[in-house]
Formats: C-alpha cells, structure tokens, sequence
C-alpha cells in the first residue's frame, strides 16, 4: 500500500502512522518487526507531502531535521531539492525516504492519550 493509503486507513481507526521520535522509539520498533521476520521497511508518518524539497515532518506537524540521528548515512537526500515526488519515510535500523506512492507494508500507532 502507498503511503497515502496507509495514512488513511489508520487514521480511519483513530491511530496514525507510526513516528519513532527517539533512537529508542525507532530501534525498538525495528527490533521487533527483526523479530517477527519482517525485514522490509514499513511506511512511517513522517513526509515532506504538500512541502517538496522544505524537509521532513510527523503527522503532529514536528519537524524531522536534516541533521537528525535517526537518518540514515545516505538520507535524506531529497532534502532541499524538488524532483517532483513526494518523499516519505520508512523503518529500518535508522530511517530512509522513499517516493510515497511506492507500495510497502505500515505501522500505525495509538495516540499518546491511548497509552
């Protein structure tokens, strides 16, 4: 499913897509997705929709900098630049971008008010 589809479909379910904010948050959930065997990366609710080339944010409108840890070495690098796609962020031991209308498996997440 595209990012576009999974952003609805979880919030149709009063959850959004999931936004490991910290190292913890982001390598316990690619831990346990390692340990259920999943190894693709899933889409997450950070995206650069409706902003092309001005950088990433969540789903609550916080910003995912550049220069933030959770990157991988070689992401963003869609960053600054506008290719006519929009980009939006997947899992893995650190986050990468990919087109969103690409087709991945998602996590959603409860809001905090639910936990």
């Amino acid at each position: 499913m595209d990012w576009y589809k999974a952003k609805v479909l979880c919030e149709s379910n009063k959850m959004h897509l999931a936004s490991p904010k910290t190292e913890a948050e982001n390598s316990a959930i690619y831990e346990h997705l390692k340990s259920l065997k999943i190894f693709d990366s899933l889409w997450l609710s950070a995206s650069d929709v409706g902003r092309m080339g001005q950088g990433f944010v969540w789903h609550d409108g916080e910003e995912l900098a550049k220069d933030s840890p959770l990157w991988d070495t070689d992401s963003p690098y869609s960053m600054g630049a506008d290719f006519g796609e929009e980009f939006c962020v997947t899992t893995g031991r650190k986050l990468r971008e990919q087109m969103c209308v690409d087709e991945k498996f998602f996590v959603c997440e409860l809001p905090a008010e639910c936990y």
